[in-house]
């Protein structure tokens, strides 16, 4: 019932329709939805030749009540959908004081480099990686990194649920009990005092808090010129190609709006819309469509954790409040126009691809199209992400006992 969330209906109601549209996932209604709120969805025949939206269906059951009635149904799918994946190189086990990542890949090879050389440098010592069918070059650079241990995926990452049964099972298999980064080959974390305290410091920091997660938003990089020559050029990072991102808010109007649910923070990010439009979902009034950006990317794994829908991981009580991280996000450095085309090409998103060929078509058609204006800030490091309201400070002096943020939480 909603009333165990505290929630009024038509609060859950407009919520779920923003979850909805901003994940493109196209439900029948959004009636349906709430109508069977609570209750198990009949047993249906899956099959290889099915067109179902699994990805749909799972985020619809995970968000239907304070109680996800599918969860044990979710994990052991979780650990089944490890069969549809094919084991490359196995490290064996993982050494206990080392803070694993993984990852699901497609068509990566420009981001790769900084991408390992950023985690390293933050104390990851195991990549577990998933390479999605990969044809550009990531799968012969990843077979020569020494701390991968590497899978290889044909099919199925739809039905795996957009690859959060893939996660799930691998870290159920390799770090129950320990702390996982999952991020993305476009996400590079960021926290106050970075340079000095490693993600080990990281984690005990959250949980000396009682805290078995880190929330992490993600931030839309972007460069000062046009997306179409945004690329990556070797020996200059990410960061320096792509700088600028948009702040919270400039005068009267929000770039970034900051929500309460009962699944945990919300931030809905405007920038997209404000560029492409809405492209293949139209809003249900004049307001811009906003992109979920809220993320939990470093999590300490029980036998309870799922991930599902990426944005809000299960259990939802665990989903803490104040922003420790950022996730600069640079889905818009590289080979756009190719990347995008590719993941369309695969057939296996939630939308068929569709929402992935809009924005090649926007680029390859607008080629001077950029996501920079005259309110752009630029990164010069956490700090600016603290000065600018997204990300919270830490003192690291105390951290033998609990540690003291300088700012609490809004």
């Amino acid at each position: 019932m909603v009333t165990n969330f505290g929630w009024h209906q038509k609060s859950l109601a407009n919520l779920l329709g923003l979850i909805i549209r901003s994940l493109r996932c196209k439900f029948s209604t959004i009636r349906e939805l709430i109508g069977n709120r609570g209750r198990r969805p009949a047993k249906k025949n899956y099959t290889q030749e099915s067109k179902k939206n699994y990805t749909q269906e799972w985020v619809a059951s995970l968000l239907a009540g304070p109680e996800w009635v599918r969860h044990q149904e979710y994990l052991m799918e979780s650990d089944a959908s490890l069969q549809s994946l094919r084991l490359v190189r196995d490290l064996g086990s993982i050494p206990p004081d080392v803070i694993p990542l993984i990852t699901i890949v497609h068509n990566e090879l420009p981001r790769l480099s900084e991408f390992f050389r950023h985690y390293r440098a933050l104390g990851i010592g195991r990549f577990i990686v998933v390479d999605h069918r990969s044809n550009d070059g990531t799968s012969e650079f990843l077979r020569r990194q020494p701390d991968v241990q590497l899978y290889r995926a044909e099919k199925n990452y739809d039905r795996a649920v957009s690859g959060g049964m893939w996660v799930t099972g691998l870290a159920r298999r390799f770090v129950m009990g320990r702390w996982a980064l999952h991020v993305d080959a476009d996400e590079l974390l960021v926290y106050d005092g970075m340079e000095r305290h490693s993600l080990c410091a990281l984690a005990s920091l959250l949980e000396s808090r009682g805290e078995t997660r880190l929330y992490a938003p993600m931030l839309d990089m972007y460069a000062r010129g046009p997306i179409a020559e945004s690329i990556v050029v070797p020996g200059k990072r990410l960061i320096d190609i792509a700088p600028f991102f948009d702040p919270l808010h400039d005068g009267n109007f929000a770039f970034y709006e900051r929500l309460h649910s009962p699944y945990g923070p919300t931030i809905m990010g405007y920038n997209r819309s404000r560029v492409f439009g809405n492209l293949t979902i139209a809003p249900d009034n004049d307001k811009p469509l906003g992109f979920h950006m809220e993320k939990f990317p470093l999590s300490k794994w029980s036998e309870r954790t799922a991930y599902c829908c990426v944005h809000y991981p299960f259990p939802f009580n665990e989903n803490p409040s104040t922003p420790l991280g950022i996730l600069l996000h640079f889905r818009f450095v590289g080979k756009f126009v190719e990347f995008n085309k590719s993941v369309a090409g695969l057939g296996e998103v939630w939308d068929g691809g569709s929402s992935y060929r809009a924005y090649a078509d926007k680029v390859e058609q607008n080629h001077g199209l950029s996501l920079y204006h005259a309110s752009s800030r630029q990164y010069e490091g956490p700090e600016s992400l603290i000065s600018e309201g997204f990300l919270h400070s830490i003192y690291w002096t105390n951290c033998s006992s609990s540690e003291i943020l300088k700012q609490e939480a809004s």
